[in-house]
């Protein structure tokens, strides 16, 4: 009987020592030279209105505090807020000087003229007739550039041209069709500096067809 719990003893002894050797083995494979590997998942933002809404928000502040809002039924944009304005039929006439207390006042400063022609010719065919009849056609105007650009949302050409008369000119001219309307937006000025350009962008930038 002693005999057969010594041989039961020993067996558990043995089975013991293997199991405690084939651990310690394991354990010595796997932690030697174990690097762990580096999983790289690409994090992806959702896209919320909160961020369209900042973008928007950002191109807004582009334009001078000091410029107001010109808006109808049809249209929408920023001048500067000490420019004067006129309505003559389907343009409208904004200065930057006083036209009706000094309407000789505008040598040196800027005109902003936003109007509409009912059409049906293409933006193309438009564009080129304008500038064949009131460029190309009288030696006192030249046309410096013509590109494609954006007005609105809706495909435009511009059109930089100068003349000579009433002491030199620059005129930059932007037009869009909207259905049977043929828009234009035209800034004139005696020099095309910076301020010029700065204001003709900020205004084509946050124009608004309705």
């Amino acid at each position: 009987m002693q005999k057969r719990k010594r041989t039961k003893t020993s067996i558990f002894g043995i089975v013991f020592i293997v199991v405690l050797a084939v651990s310690g083995g394991l354990v010595i494979y796997l932690t030697a030279g174990f690097e762990p590997e580096m999983i790289y998942r690409p994090v992806v933002l959702p896209q919320t209105e909160a961020g369209t809404d900042d973008f928007i928000a950002d191109a807004e502040e582009e334009v001078p505090m000091d410029w107001v809002e010109f808006r109808d039924e049809k249209i929408s944009f920023k001048y500067p807020d000490n420019w004067f304005f006129q309505e003559q039929g389907d343009f409208l006439i904004f200065t930057s000087w006083d036209p009706i207390a000094n309407p000789g006042a505008g040598t040196g400063g800027l005109e902003l003229i936003v109007g509409k022609v009912k059409t049906d010719l293409s933006l193309e065919q438009y564009v080129g007739n304008y500038i064949n009849e009131n460029v190309d056609s009288d030696p006192s105007y030249s046309l410096s550039g013509r590109t494609q650009q954006v007005l609105g949302g809706q495909p435009a050409i511009l059109a930089q041209s100068s003349t000579s008369l009433e002491g030199g000119k620059v005129i930059q001219s932007i037009f869009a069709l909207r259905g049977n309307e043929l828009w234009s937006v035209d800034l004139v000025g005696q020099v095309l500096n910076e301020e010029f350009q700065e204001v003709f962008d900020g205004i084509v930038e946050n124009f608004i067809f309705y």
